[in-house]
């Protein structure tokens, strides 16, 4: 059963394809299958963003005088709280057995979807979490499971919303989804004692403040891709770079639509409410921008990837990210993690000169920039 996409894709969608790049001109190893992560063979034929220097595309880019608006980087309490849901709460869920599902718990399910008798394609899934009350799956769905058991397997009748955009052909059809619930789960209780032990802090203040300040600086960073992009003027673009990010995009759209039920990544851009291929061109030009000022700012301020600072940059990075440097390493080229430490060392350098703004005045000063 498809689930909802939404234009929120959009956002990881630009972070996924934009990536640093090295401030010497020398050849990206960097493929479009990397870019979603895989690490290609030397036989690979994948696109590369190419050989190039940012100085020979940027015409205009006043780096030091950017703004960005103060909403841009605000961080609420509500976006706290759900970082402490996601990260904590939901991540540590305890198995009830005593009692049936209610709104608000994670059920484990197993389910086949029949209409007319018949199973459909995206209709079955094994040992899926679903949040009931989340609205994930289609209407009645998620209700027909509130006051059943663990263990036990039910029959859930649903009809499907007319039109119905993750597959036409299901539109207003009647279908029955035989579901068994494996398992019942609850978020554990917040206290200080569930964040000492699953954390580095030691207190709820601490940890709360420590996702403040990480979602803030995620934030800053976004907003000055975002200002990076409006104030870079450029003459064109590397055939090459647009390319790759072209394929990125699709790549990236190509997943999204296989996790989503859709049956193409045009199917799926659509479904947000795009023309697939004006999407894909803005989305890669814009990328491609970015990459270029990137590049343009390290050739100014002669920024090099000496091999201790990335060495120790790529261990904070990973401890950061619960993940393994060895990991990284296997499917990264050199090239690509010297890229990502000097994109971060443009972004630290750039915080120390953006100006944050009401929001009228930064879509001044972009007007401004443009022209």
């Amino acid at each position: 059963m498809k689930k909802k996409l939404t234009a929120i894709a959009l956002a990881a969608c630009l972070a996924m394809t934009v990536i640093g790049c090295s401030n010497n001109g020398n050849t990206d190893n960097k493929t479009a299958t990397q870019a979603s992560g895989e690490k290609s063979s030397e036989a690979s034929t994948e696109l590369t963003m190419g050989e190039f220097k940012g100085s020979d595309y940027v015409t205009k880019l006043d780096y030091k005088n950017l703004t960005v608006a103060k909403s841009a980087v605000e961080v609420t309490d509500d976006q706290v709280k759900s970082q402490v849901q996601s990260a904590l709460l939901d991540a540590n869920l305890v198995e009830v057995k005593d009692r049936a599902i209610k709104s608000g718990d994670t059920a484990n399910i197993d389910y086949v979807g029949k209409i007319d008798g018949k199973e459909f394609e995206g209709g079955s899934d094994k040992g899926y979490d679903l949040v009931i009350g989340s609205g994930s799956f289609i209407p009645g769905f998620e209700d027909g499971l509130i006051g059943k058991e663990s263990g036990k397997t039910v029959d859930v009748k649903v009809t499907f919303p007319d039109p119905y955009s993750g597959n036409a052909d299901l539109s207003g059809k009647d279908a029955v989804f035989t579901v068994t619930i494996n398992s019942i789960k609850v978020q554990p209780e917040y206290t200080d004692e569930l964040v000492a032990s699953k954390t580095d802090y030691k207190t709820i203040k601490e940890y709360e403040q420590s996702i403040k300040d990480s979602l803030y600086n995620s934030k800053l960073q976004s907003a000055i891709s975002s200002a990076l992009i409006d104030a870079c003027t450029v003459s064109g673009y590397p055939e090459s770079l647009t390319a790759y990010y072209k394929q990125s995009v699709i790549n990236y759209y190509t997943q999204m639509a296989t996790a989503y039920g859709y049956e193409s990544y045009e199917a799926a851009i659509t479904a947000m409410g795009y023309k697939a291929e004006d999407f894909i061109k803005e989305q890669s030009e814009s990328a491609a921008r970015r990459t270029l000022a990137l590049r343009y700012i390290e050739e100014k301020e002669n920024m090099k990837a000496e091999s201790d600072a990335v060495d120790q940059w790529l261990e904070d990075y990973a401890k950061e990210n619960n993940m393994e440097v060895s990991a990284l390493k296997q499917n990264n080229s050199q090239d690509t993690i010297n890229d990502a430490y000097l994109e971060q060392q443009v972004l630290d350098f750039l915080k120390k000169f953006v100006k944050t703004t009401e929001e009228t005045e930064t879509s001044q000063a972009a007007t401004t920039a443009s022209k």
